[in-house]
């Protein structure tokens, strides 16, 4: 394990499960939930963050609270929004808001490659090891 740390919010499992896989032998090992009530728990336990990964569509919320939440504690938290919405049905307002670009975005169904690569590019600035 290394000293990054991961929050992934993310309410399908199957996608849960694709996340693991792609970044255990990155060298991760990220935190998972479920649902934004179980994001809040785990962001409330959390000593530290480098990145929160978020499905936009939660069960029992949206995950752009998740971000604002995030950033409250962990203001330089690097953040990588998952979406099975298409391009341009998100509010760009609600984006710009929260400080994200489209680039802060990946529309499903995700592509290993660029999921990782996005990991990296926003891991690379933390200052801590991967």
């Amino acid at each position: 394990m290394n000293g990054i740390s991961i929050l992934i919010v993310e309410d399908e499992e199957i996608i849960r499960s694709l996340y693991k896989r792609i970044l255990t032998p990155m060298g991760h090992t990220p935190v998972f939930a479920a649902t934004l009530r179980e994001g809040r728990q785990k962001l409330l336990e959390a000593a530290a963050l480098d990145l929160l990964i978020s499905d936009i569509c939660l069960p029992d919320g949206q995950g752009t609270d998740m971000i604002t939440l995030a950033r409250k504690k962990f203001p330089a938290v690097k953040v990588l929004v998952i979406t099975g919405l298409p391009p341009g049905e998100l509010d760009d307002r609600t984006i710009k808001d929260l400080g994200l670009e489209e680039s802060d975005m990946i529309f499903k169904p995700v592509k290993v490659d660029v999921f990782e690569a996005e990991v990296r590019k926003r891991l690379a600035g933390t200052g801590r090891k991967e």
